[in-house]
């Protein structure tokens, strides 16, 4: 009886340690799955030129050809976000900007995890998730910070493609960044 309760107590503890447990703790998406800051507000509501540089690896990201396309997908996210939100920003490209006057916003990020998390559970009927960390800031020409946002989300892997996932990501830091939003 004493060897089943080790079992038992070794299969909790290795399920709990793996992420895998009955109770889910993962990160769901709600409504707002953007946290930040905006710290000034009037340079978002200005009719200005924004360029947003594509997203570099952060520590828990491999930077290859896939995370470039993932960097791409999530720029035009964050495009499409602001269109949607009716915002006053006007994205340009880096090439256009560097041919003309440098923009008067720039998004800097990070991706900083873009995994798909468990996937041995597949073998035992578990569900295969993705999941994906996004920091960032907005700063001006001259460096100083307009505002800065997380997004963090952890979807079920069959729920919506990869290529979903990621504009999704990028139109929620978009519209976080929308004007109707700050005010």
């Amino acid at each position: 009886m004493l060897k089943f309760g080790r079992l038992i107590g070794i299969i909790f503890l290795t399920g709990w340690l793996s992420g895998c447990s009955v109770i889910s703790r993962s990160a769901r998406c709600d409504e707002l799955r953007v946290s930040g800051q905006i710290i000034d507000s009037a340079a978002l509501e200005q009719d200005t030129r924004i360029a947003i540089v594509p997203f570099s690896a952060g520590v828990e990201a491999r930077a290859s050809e896939e995370f470039d396309r993932a960097s791409l997908l999530v720029l035009r996210g964050i495009q499409d976000g602001l269109e949607v939100a009716g915002s006053p920003l006007h994205v340009v490209s880096q090439e256009t900007a560097a041919d003309f006057d440098p923009p008067d916003l720039q998004i800097i990020g990070r991706i900083e995890c873009y995994e798909t998390r468990d996937r041995w559970l597949r073998y035992i009927g578990g569900q295969r998730k993705r999941r994906i960390v996004l920091k960032g800031r907005v700063l001006t020409r001259q460096g100083n910070l307009v505002a800065e946002f997380i997004y963090e989300c952890q979807r079920p892997y069959a729920q919506m493609s990869e290529v979903e996932f990621l504009l999704e990501a990028g139109r929620a830091v978009g519209m976080f960044l929308s004007p109707a939003r700050t005010k």
